[in-house]
């Protein structure tokens, strides 16, 4: 359920303020290539959206919507973010997870 949430959030985000998903989507792209962990990437990226927005200036509908969006991503990771204080976060190797 919260997966669907998370992608109708997105579509309308995409659709609402293509400059400002697009943004947060290179954040998330320079953070993955970087620590090659996906949720750590998510987590990051998120945030960016909404104040990329407001530096926009766009309406401060947008700019709640998509503050409301990064959260849910955010709380979503909720195990992740466990995982990564405790160094447990597998990263990525060659588009697939590290076996354990």
């Amino acid at each position: 359920m919260m997966e669907t949430v998370v992608i109708v959030l997105l579509a309308y985000l995409i659709g609402a303020v293509p400059s400002g998903y697009l943004i947060g989507r290179i954040f998330y792209g320079v953070d993955l290539k970087k620590k090659k962990i996906v949720s750590l990437a998510s987590i990051a990226g998120a945030p960016v959206v909404p104040i990329v927005i407001w530096v926009l200036g766009e309406p401060w509908e947008y700019v709640a919507f998509s503050l409301a969006a990064a959260l849910i991503v955010v709380v979503k990771h909720k195990e992740n973010i466990e995982r990564l204080l405790r160094g447990e976060e597998k990263p990525i190797i060659q588009g697939k997870k590290e076996s354990q």
